[in-house]
């Protein structure tokens, strides 16, 4: 059971204080993490190359489908299902949980694996099929870890969920790194790096969080998470379409070489990526958990978290798209500098992905799940049809604008849906001016370039959100923090 100590705690945590502390670790681990992982990048594209930098891409989007497919929503399942069970209940439970995923993607990634194999197989490149089919299996060890992590994040252990991150990207970053470099193993040492890696950190995570050996198979539950869960799969799907399909078809109307760089281009979003996990591994946890406690106060903090989360998020955007040329230049090398193209509109559906956290809140709080699947196959109707008629004439630019246009779709159909469910005040109109801005910025880097006008423009932008979010801190909506 749950000590006094421990709940005391998780309430002193849950307040503002606690939040802004959690965040700040919960961005060190990231932060961390992608510093690593940075570090890493320009070993791994020079001694790839462009060719196989790109394939090396692709299969790592077949690998983060399968992930999909095995996980069956078990981030969202284990977030919100921690807290509506009685605490002695939650750990075997979860156990219970983990051991039904642990077969169904063993299940699932044989399956996936072996129809992978023989098809390139057919098709007279085996090679291909082989990198594939190891990719698929090696996002087994993630799956499990991400349910354990989670763990971990509802006890508000902020640090143990930090430093086993900074670990896996530590151990996936330098495995692959001497295994490319050192033993000049191509993109399958890339591959086998991260699932080593990765079963090295679910050991280290099953014995952090000491699930109990004896799991709690109450079915009712187990099948209510189940039918929570399954929506989040075509939701999680539509993350996948926009994280994949602009690849899937620069390799289908450019070339592989194309993917490299537009590869490249987006391992430059990784300082706004970075915030945006941490504002969200600490955001879901506390939100919820002050919902059961203060409906109206957890309401409350919608409208300003997505506020904050346009601002600050654009902020950033604006900053990186000012030195993104030189810096893929001087990171990934000569080769990649076309890939700065990409950049702007990538990074401006990052910002849309980060801000829709906040929006798609209510949903997740009222355990409204049914209409996920739609929502994300909607957004991704849009991003198809945006890449069909971009990617072919404008090549990478085309598919950063279609991977901004389902970022777009997603954040609006789910607002929709969100209200629908548990209405919020959201200051509308602001919001669209805000993003109207940060599209008009990104459109004059691509076509203009960083000149005078452009950099005046970008830093008057940085300038209005600041004083707005100034005036929402300094205003009436500070109360909404009081716990």
């Amino acid at each position: 059971m749950t000590s006094e100590r421990e709940e005391t705690e998780n309430e002193n945590l849950a307040r503002p204080t606690g939040f802004v502390r959690s965040g700040s670790i919960y961005l060190v681990g990231t932060a961390g993490s992608a510093a690593i992982q940075f570090l890493a990048f320009p070993i791994l594209t020079r001694v790839l190359g462009p060719e196989d930098y790109g394939l090396l891409a692709l299969v790592l989007v077949a690998g983060n489908l399968a992930a999909v497919v095995m996980a069956l929503g078990s981030d969202m399942v284990v977030a919100r299902g921690w807290f509506d069970v009685s605490p002695e209940r939650r750990r075997p439970l979860v156990s219970s949980w983990t051991i039904l995923i642990s077969l169904w993607s063993a299940l699932a990634g044989a399956l996936a694996a072996g129809l992978i194999f023989l098809v390139y197989g057919w098709a007279g490149d085996s090679q291909t099929g082989s990198l594939l089919a190891i990719g698929v299996l090696g996002m087994i060890p993630f799956v499990l870890g991400n349910i354990l992590s989670q763990i971990l994040r509802n006890e508000f252990r902020a640090w143990a969920f930090s430093l086993t991150a900074l670990l896996q990207m530590f151990g996936r970053s330098s495995l692959s790194v001497l295994l490319v470099w050192k033993f000049q193993t191509g993109p399958l040492g890339a591959i086998v790096g991260i699932a080593i890696a990765d079963t090295l950190l679910l050991l280290v995570r099953v014995t952090l969080t000491k699930l109990p050996a004896k799991p709690d198979w109450d079915w009712d539950v187990l099948r209510k998470w189940l039918r929570f869960g399954l929506p989040f799969v075509v939701g999680a799907f539509g993350m996948w379409a926009y994280m994949a399909l602009d690849r899937v078809f620069l390799s289908a109307y450019q070339s592989v070489v194309q993917v490299g760089l537009y590869a490249a281009a987006a391992a430059l979003v990784a300082p706004i990526t970075v915030i945006m996990q941490a504002v969200a591994q600490v955001w879901i946890p506390h939100v919820t958990d002050l919902f059961t406690r203060d409906r109206g106060g957890a309401l409350s903090l919608l409208p300003l978290g997505l506020e904050t989360a346009l601002v600050g998020y654009g902020a950033i955007t604006i900053l990186i798209n000012l030195v993104a040329e030189p810096v893929i230049e001087l990171v990934a090398g000569e080769d990649y500098v076309l890939g700065a193209q990409a950049v702007p509109f990538i990074l401006m559906g990052f910002t849309l992905y980060g801000a829709t956290t906040f929006v798609a809140t209510g949903a997740f709080l009222a355990k409204r799940s049914g209409l996920i699947p739609a929502i994300a196959v909607a957004a991704v109707a849009v991003q198809l049809v945006a890449l069909f008629a971009l990617v072919p004439r404008f090549g990478i630019v085309g598919a950063a604008v279609g991977l901004c246009a389902g970022y777009a779709a997603r954040g609006l159909f789910t607002y929709l849906y969100s209200q629908r469910v548990m209405p919020t005040r959201f200051p509308v109109l602001i919001v669209l001016v805000e993003i109207l801005a940060l599209v008009g910025f990104s459109t004059a880097v691509v076509i203009v370039g960083v000149g005078v006008e452009v950099f005046l423009l970008g830093f008057a932008l940085i300038l209005l959100g600041g004083l707005r979010l100034w005036g929402i801190y300094g205003g009436r909506s500070l109360t909404a923090l009081k716990p």
